[in-house]
């Protein structure tokens, strides 16, 4: 007889486990992670990190020390965590420059603002071009056409 799953999803919010997570995914501050999603009907794991309250980030324009304005979340994949897929989902700040105004940060430790991937995701898949088909790659990275 099979048991049957009854949690789909597991929240953890435990400060032993972020803080493992937290050296093993090289976050520092001011980010942090805030918690962790386990999706186990789509095979997928979800960190959400956030930054510290009062943190300031540079202005993208002039580079100067700026409070933070708001911020949003965005998700990357990253590098899977045995056969789950890894997600980051972290929450971008957008600064208040008293000579530029309200920017969008440019920068993010790990990730390119301009692709939904992390460094390392990338990095991963560069390594694979050399040595596999892209069909292999596609089937290694559990990426369909869509």
């Amino acid at each position: 007889m099979w048991k049957r799953k009854y949690y789909v999803f597991l929240w953890i919010e435990n400060s032993i486990t972020t803080s493992v997570l937290s050296e093993l995914f090289e976050i520092n501050k001011p980010w942090y992670i805030d918690s962790v999603l386990v999706n186990h009907s789509l095979k997928e794991i979800d960190l959400y990190i956030k930054y510290e309250k009062g943190s300031v980030f540079a202005c993208p324009e002039c580079e100067k020390d700026c409070k933070i304005h708001d911020g949003s979340f965005r998700r990357w994949r990253h590098l899977d965590i045995i056969d789950y897929k890894c997600y980051l989902d972290v929450k971008v700040p957008r600064i208040k420059c008293p000579d530029h105004g309200v920017k969008s940060l440019t920068k993010l430790p790990c990730m390119r603002m301009e692709t939904h991937f992390s460094l390392k995701f990338e990095l991963n898949v560069m390594h694979d071009v050399l040595e596999m088909s892209m069909s292999a790659i596609a089937k290694k990275i559990r990426r369909t056409r869509q």
